[in-house]
This record gives C-alpha cells, sequence and structure tokens, in this order.
C-alpha cells in the first residue's frame, strides 16, 4: 500500500481543512515540526481513514474532533498494486460515523463500499493486513517507541515484545515447556514399569513364547478341522431326522385315509344311488312347478271372474243413465222454449232496475215537496193570523221590510202539480212491484220444472 493524497478537516489541531497533501512523489522523506504542531496527527489521520480508529484512542475518535467543530473528515488517497483507491471518513459528536471507499479508473470514481463495516472488511481485503497488524509492522505508536529508545536492555526487549505482540510467543514457549515436561514424566513411568514387570522379558524368553503360540495354533487348526467335520455331520444327521419325520407324518396321514375307508365307500354308495335317481327327480320337480303353475292359474281364474261381476255391475248402472238421459233429452225442446221464455224476461229485469232507480229519485223528490209544502201551510197560517189582528190598525212606526231569507208563499198550481206527480208516481211504483212478483214466481216453476227433470 502506497498513500498519494491526504485531506483533513476538523482532525486534532488542523481545525481547518488542510490539503489535498501530495506523497505521491515521494520516497524516503521526515515530518519535523514543533511539539503540537501536528506530526502524528498526519500519521494518526492515515490510519483512521484506513481502519476508523487510531492506537491513542481505540474507537473513541471524539478526541480527535477539532475544538468548535462538531465533526471531522479524512480523505486519503492510495495504491494497492496497479489500482488507486479513495476512502472517506466521516465523524461526529452526535451521530452514526459514515464511510464510503471508491475506486479511481480514468480520473473517475466509481463507489466500491458503503458503510463502515463494508468499509473495514473491503480494506482489510485490500491490503491483506488486520488493524493490529498493520500498528504493530508499518506504525508504532509514538509514545512506546520513545520509551523503547530510552529503556534499559531487559526493558527494551520487554517493549519491543508488547508493541510487536510477542506475548503470543512467550505462551507458546511456556505451554511447549509444560508438553516436554508432562512426556518426560510419561516416559519415566513406561521405563519404571519396563523394568518392574518385565524384568524376564528376555530374547530367549520371547523365542520360547513364540514356539508355544505355533504349537497352540497348530493344536487349534487341528480342533478347528475336527470341528468343521463335526458341523458336517451334525449337518447330515439333520437332514436324516428330518427325513424320518416326514416319513412318520405321511405314515400316520396314511394310516387316518385307511381308517375312513368304511366311510368312503358309503359315500360312493349314496353317489351312485342319486346317480340313478337323478331323472325321477326332474320328472318331481317339474310335476312340482305344474302344480304351482295349476294353482296360480285358479287364483288368476277367481279374480277374473270377480272383475266380470264388478264389469256386469257396471253396465247395469250405465243402461239406467242412459234411459234417464234418453228421456230427458225428449224433454230438451221444452226446456228450450222456457229458456227462450226467460231470456225474454231480461228486459223486464233491466226495466226492472231502472224503475228503483226511478222510484229511488222520485221518493227524494216527494220528501223534498213534503218539506215545502209544510213549510207554505205554516207561512199560510202565520199570514192568516197577522192578517186578521191587522185589520183597521196601521202602525206607521212598525214596518217590516221582506228578507231574502224569509220563506216564500207557496203558488197553488206548484201545489197541485206535486200532487198530481206523486200520485203517478205511485201508481208507477205499484207496477213495477207487481210486475217483478209475477217475474219471480215464473223463475221459480222454470227452475223447479227443469230440475226434476233430471
Amino acid at each position: 500500500m502506497r498513500p498519494l493524497q491526504l485531506t483533513i478537516d476538523g482532525f486534532t489541531c488542523f481545525r481547518q481543512r488542510q490539503g489535498p497533501i501530495d506523497l505521491s512523489e515521494l520516497e524516503l522523506f521526515a515530518i519535523t515540526g514543533v511539539t503540537g504542531a501536528g506530526k502524528s496527527s498526519l500519521l494518526d489521520a492515515m490510519i483512521f481513514a484506513l481502519y476508523g480508529k487510531v492506537p491513542r484512542v481505540g474507537k473513541g475518535y471524539g478526541e480527535l474532533i477539532s475544538l468548535g467543530r462538531d465533526r471531522m473528515a479524512v480523505t486519503l488517497d492510495f495504491r494497492v498494486g496497479d489500482r488507486t483507491f479513495r476512502v472517506t471518513r466521516i465523524g461526529k459528536r452526535k451521530g452514526a460515523p459514515q464511510a464510503i471507499l471508491e475506486v479511481l479508473v480514468g480520473g473517475e470514481t466509481r463507489p466500491l463500499a458503503e458503510g463502515i463495516r463494508g468499509v473495514d472488511d473491503t480494506i482489510e481485503g485490500l491490503l491483506g493486513l488486520s488493524y493490529e497488524a498493520f500498528t504493530q509492522a508499518v506504525v508504532l505508536p509514538q509514545g512506546d517507541f520513545a520509551k523503547f529508545l530510552r529503556s534499559e536492555p531487559g526493558k527494551r526487549r520487554a517493549i519491543l515484545r508488547d508493541l510487536l505482540r510477542h506475548q503470543v510467543y512467550e505462551r507458546m514457549r511456556k505451554s511447549g515447556a509444560e508438553e516436554q515436561r508432562r512426556l518426560e514424566h510419561e516416559v519415566q513411568t513406561i521405563e519404571e514399569r519396563l523394568t518392574t514387570d518385565y524384568t524376564g522379558a528376555t530374547p530367549e524368553a520371547v523365542a520360547s513364547l513364540e514356539r508355544e503360540i505355533e504349537e497352540q495354533n497348530t493344536a487349534t487348526d487341528r480342533l478347528r478341522g475336527k470341528f468343521e467335520a463335526a458341523q458336517i455331520t451334525l449337518a447330515q444327521a439333520k437332514a436324516g431326522y428330518e427325513k424320518t419325520r416326514e416319513l412318520r407324518q405321511r405314515r400316520g396321514e396314511l394310516d387316518e385315509l385307511a381308517s375312513g375307508e368304511p366311510e368312503i365307500q358309503a359315500a360312493e354308495r349314496r353317489l351312485n344311488a342319486a346317480r340313478r335317481a337323478a331323472p325321477v327327480i326332474v320328472g318331481l320337480e317339474a310335476a312340482s312347478r305344474a302344480d304351482g303353475a295349476a294353482v296360480g292359474a285358479e287364483r288368476e281364474l277367481a279374480e277374473a271372474q270377480t272383475v266380470l261381476k264388478g264389469a256386469q255391475v257396471r253396465h247395469e248402472h250405465a243402461v239406467e243413465r242412459l234411459t234417464f238421459a234418453t228421456a230427458g233429452c225428449e224433454r230438451i225442446p221444452e226446456l228450450d222454449r222456457r229458456m227462450r221464455e226467460l231470456d225474454g224476461l231480461r228486459g223486464v229485469v233491466d226495466a226492472r232496475d231502472r224503475a228503483r232507480r226511478r222510484l229511488a229519485q222520485i221518493q227524494e223528490r216527494l220528501k223534498k215537496v213534503a218539506t215545502t209544502v209544510a213549510a207554505a201551510r205554516k207561512d199560510a197560517d202565520a199570514a192568516r193570523m197577522g192578517g186578521g189582528r191587522s185589520f183597521g190598525r196601521q202602525s206607521p212606526n212598525v214596518t217590516r221590510q221582506a228578507s231574502p231569507n224569509d220563506p216564500q208563499p207557496l203558488n197553488p198550481m206548484v201545489a197541485i202539480t206535486v200532487a198530481h206527480v206523486a200520485c203517478g208516481a205511485l201508481v208507477f211504483a205499484t207496477t213495477i212491484i207487481l210486475t217483478l212478483r209475477s217475474f219471480k214466481c215464473l223463475r221459480s216453476t222454470a227452475a223447479l220444472e227443469f230440475a226434476g227433470g233430471f
């Protein structure tokens, strides 16, 4: 990895934006300046841009933000192999940090990774070093290195071991020493056991034991051959036993059949007799079927006779109804004539209805005439009585004017006309009533005659 450009804004003592600082043309160089000028901050800014933290503050980057600023930003361009990358990290006093990694191709930038986790993983894959390895092999913390220069050789070794994280090798050395002591103890234990338990294990004793083992193996082979022969003999004996048991079973079945021979002969005799009787059985079955058919025919004949009797009775009733209908047909002309007479009376019925309506009107008019006559009589009586009292006497102060609401005196001609109309109406009503009574009697007689014909 080779740094190319560095831009800082709000980082430690660099409150204002600094850069971009071009490092692309430098090979071996030194950063100089007074105390507090920000020499170490440049290296911290590179480490922060790559890993998001620095050795002296760890992940608590809030101490790296300049006083009076709420955020800081670091941008680093670096090259790995023949590819150039640009990483930008932004830290805030409040809020989540931001990070983006881009690749520079032909003067243009293309996003490669975003977010803290994505940028950290991608850069670690590009550099091939974790944060711990980078701070041990590439950049040494400033305070620990100064202490290393001023310390004694023993302390320098301890400081160097801490700077290079060599504690793991010390733990490996201690673990190896412990494993060595454990193995030495096991070897000593095994040697003591060999000395104590296997004192007689000489070459002669081993050879003797080997000969005994060969003899035992030979004896074992002989016994194995005998055992296999015995197994064959046993299998043959089992096969013979199975055959003998099957033979005994077949003999028992034969004895059972022999004991049942009389029953078999009796069954054969019955079968022969049944075969001889088969034609007779067929004839008996045919006769039985014929008897059944005859019984069925007799039952059907009885049912047919019953149906015939019922048909004869219905025929007689039909003949009677035909005779009665013939007699009724002979009276049809007379009934037709009377029906025409009844049709002629329909005009009388209509006249009756009109007479009823006329009678109702006349009655209404008679009521009005009666009311008028009564009023006229009352006025006439009042006039007669008034004229008698006022004869020969006049009262000029009492003069009454006629009112439009006063009843008018009845004209004698009107009274005579009303009387004639009333008499005519009574005569007409009487005539209508007599006609209706005659019509009712005639209709009743015709209906009785017509009903009596049927």
